[in-house]
Parts: C-alpha cells; structure tokens; sequence
C-alpha cells in the first residue's frame, strides 16, 4: 500500500528553494518517491496555515529513512 507525506511550508527564502529544490528529486529517486503535487495551497474554506505544500508517495511505508 502507498505511504504518502504532507509537507506545508511558507517559503521565506527563494534561492534557498531553488537550490533545495534541484536536489530533491534525485533523493526522492534514490527511494523510489513520486511528487504528485506541489505549489501554492488552495484552500476552499478558511485561511491557510501555510503558503505552500507538496504531497509525495512512496509505495509503501516500509522504515527505508531508519525512522522509527
């Protein structure tokens, strides 16, 4: 069964996200990760925690990061 993450975030920093985001996807690769989607939240009730997000699966939620 898919294992998915929720990341929500403000961005405070853009080059610091630029220079993060070339690295991800290989690291995502490297465990067999899949951004499904990522950008600005669109909330449709209410305001929004964060201004940001992405949602990754990972195809199962097998310990591969040593996380308990």
């Amino acid at each position: 069964m898919s294992a998915f993450v929720v990341v929500e975030a403000t961005v405070r920093d853009p080059e610091a996200r630029d220079r993060y985001g070339t690295q991800i996807g290989p690291v995502l690769k490297q465990f067999d990760g899949e951004i499904l989607a990522f950008g600005p939240w669109q909330l449709l009730f209410g305001e929004p925690a964060y201004r940001n997000g992405m949602i990754i699966r990972f195809p199962d939620k097998d310990n591969r990061f040593g996380l308990v």
